[in-house]
């Protein structure tokens, strides 16, 4: 009887909580999902450039749904950590040697071109969004290579536990709210994640991946 009562409540989830063309309303009420837990900054492991999520973002329909927000979400901010790691298909000594003592690395091989980066995160992010995030790592050319500056960053938000909410959702702009508690419980923080359609591309994230995590 539980399990039944659960699919029905996943099931009022998905039909309430859609971004659709031309229509307008509010969840009032937060929906609990097991949202996985991103790619960690640390993690060596990150997802490959040429790799597509199942379903692609770029091929989902004019609605967005909870759970398909949550999963876009997600592979965004693994796409922003794999940039910011440098890329995955590179050998360890390569990733972990400094080109110079201002902290600068070379990229790895499927991201060592500013084209190579900015189609891998324009399969997420909105074309403005992608140009903050390499400025943002000061991109530029060390011995006719692409380089970018390292960064530490990291996230005491535990998003396994975090909740989420539609909040607005126009004609091709869809926000959810998520609520995302701290690793050790003692709080809980809003972040606002906004999702623009692009037309013949499919949603992408509107928000600067630091927000994200």
């Amino acid at each position: 009887m539980r399990i039944f009562g659960t699919i029905i409540l996943l099931m009022l989830v998905f039909v309430t909580s859609s971004c659709a063309n031309n229509k307008r309303d509010k969840v009032t009420n937060y929906s609990t999902l097991n949202i996985p837990q991103t790619t960690s900054l640390s993690s060596s492991s990150s997802p490959s450039p040429n790799s597509t999520p199942s379903p692609s973002p770029s091929q989902a329909s004019i609605n967005l749904d909870t759970i398909e927000a949550v999963r876009l979400r997600n592979v965004a901010f693994e796409h922003y950590v794999n940039v910011k790691q440098g890329g995955s298909i590179c050998l360890n000594n390569e990733l972990n040697t400094p080109v110079n003592n201002e902290g600068y690395y070379y990229f790895c091989s499927d991201l060592d071109s500013i084209d190579k980066l900015e189609l891998y995160l324009n399969k997420v992010f909105i074309e403005q969004v992608t140009k903050q995030i390499l400025e943002s790592l000061n991109v530029k050319k060390i011995n006719n290579k692409l380089a970018y500056q390292q960064a530490d960053g990291g996230s005491m938000n535990d998003w396994a536990k975090a909740t989420v909410k539609l909040i607005n959702k126009e004609k091709n702009t869809c926000s959810y709210e998520f609520l995302v508690p701290t690793a050790d419980g003692a709080k809980s923080q809003i972040i606002l994640v906004n999702y623009i359609y692009i037309e013949n591309a499919g949603w992408r994230v509107g928000t600067t991946p630091g927000k994200l995590k």
